[in-house]
């Protein structure tokens, strides 16, 4: 049986996997923006990835999320690193929807902001998946980029 923190360090390292496979800049394979992809999918140390769970979530619950379950805390006012250097990416990315549930929800309303992963799976053979084809159907992708990809989590 594993140790917490080796669970830590084991669900950081897959989720900056994914990340990579993803095609994310160097600048965002890092553990922050490991820890937003694993509380945008309510990922814990000691959860499968079989059980994703894709929901709604601010920049301060990821924050909150990461403290609780990682052990790692950040400062309150590290919230806009987060917003910025993170998620924002992912969302350029088509990784992350901005207000999935109000679109046109005004950004400067920084506490109505939310975030929810596009399309994410999990396969029983734990495969991350997303299908592009239908980010190109939400708009978030030009046709060329639409293919099925799957990142490998061992």
């Amino acid at each position: 049986m594993k140790n917490l923190q080796q669970q830590i360090s084991e669900k950081i390292e897959q989720a900056t996997d994914i990340l990579k496979k993803f095609g994310m800049p160097s600048a965002q394979l890092n553990d922050r923006t490991a820890y937003c992809l694993l509380a945008l999918l309510n990922v814990t140390p000691e959860k499968s990835w079989e059980n994703i769970e894709n929901h709604m979530i601010g920049i301060t619950p990821m924050m909150d999320f990461t403290k609780t379950n990682y052990l790692k805390e950040y400062a309150p006012n590290s919230r806009e690193t987060f917003r910025r250097f993170s998620v924002h990416q992912l969302v350029q990315a088509g990784i992350v929807l901005y207000n999935p549930d109000d679109f046109s929800r005004k950004t400067q309303r920084a506490h109505k902001r939310y975030y929810r992963t596009t399309c994410a799976k999990i396969s029983s053979e734990q495969h991350f998946g997303l299908y592009r084809r239908h980010w190109r159907k939400v708009g978030l992708l030009r046709p060329r980029d639409c293919r099925k990809f799957t990142v490998q989590c061992s």
